[in-house]
């Protein structure tokens, strides 16, 4: 089972939607996220067909917090959205190379503090009814390590505690992965700051079952 989460940040729709074909063909993902689209629903109902999946849903987005869009092929898996909230989809996942239910979810983390802790107490909340193997991919909007920023104003230690917190209490691990460490940069002061934000980090239970 392959799963791609692919972030939309500062590209045109044209150029965004060639990336998304190229990384298609490239990897023939069984499901596809999609996130920070910042595209209206209208243009996500003309958008999303063109990339050959043949099944897909979405998350209005509000403001700038999304849409968050996921896309799939019914073959290997069996897909069936669970539940859609404004910076989440839950899917629940039929594996049928294993005969094994999974659930993924598509995360969109807010980045102002003061939407956070609420968004994270739901995640603590999720994952003691979430009784199968499970998967969470996206933008956290949260730094694991002072490795993970570049540039700009150094963060105190408080600032990594929340992302580890989360991962040691539902006994998890961050997926391994190749590429650029920096997932979104901006230009503040006239400095531009890296900072790698966006993960997929999978509990026990899901990496016993895809090791």
């Amino acid at each position: 089972m392959k799963i791609i989460s692919w972030i939309v940040q500062g590209i045109k729709k044209k150029q965004a939607l060639q990336e998304i074909l190229f990384l298609k063909r490239l990897h023939n993902p069984n499901i596809m996220f999609i996130l920070e689209t910042l595209a209206s629903s209208t243009n996500l109902s003309s958008i999303l067909p063109q990339i050959g999946f043949d099944h897909f849903d979405f998350v209005d987005p509000v403001n700038h917090s999304g849409p968050i869009a996921v896309l799939w092929n019914n073959g290997i898996i069996h897909a069936s959205i669970l539940r859609k909230e404004q910076r989440a989809i839950h899917v629940l996942l039929h594996d049928t190379s294993n005969n094994q239910n999974v659930m993924v979810n598509g995360l969109y983390a807010p980045a102002q503090s003061r939407d956070k802790d609420s968004f994270w107490n739901h995640l603590f909340q999720f994952n003691s009814v979430v009784d199968l193997p499970w998967c969470l991919i996206g933008d956290f909007n949260e730094l694991a390590s002072p490795g993970e920023k570049r540039g700009g104003l150094q963060y105190p230690l408080s600032k990594y505690e929340r992302l580890k917190n989360f991962t040691s209490y539902i006994r998890a691990s961050t997926v391994p992965y190749k590429g650029n460490l920096f997932t979104w940069k901006k230009k503040v002061h006239m400095q531009l700051i890296y900072e790698g934000l966006d993960r997929a980090i999978m509990r026990n239970d899901w990496m016993n079952l895809y090791p």
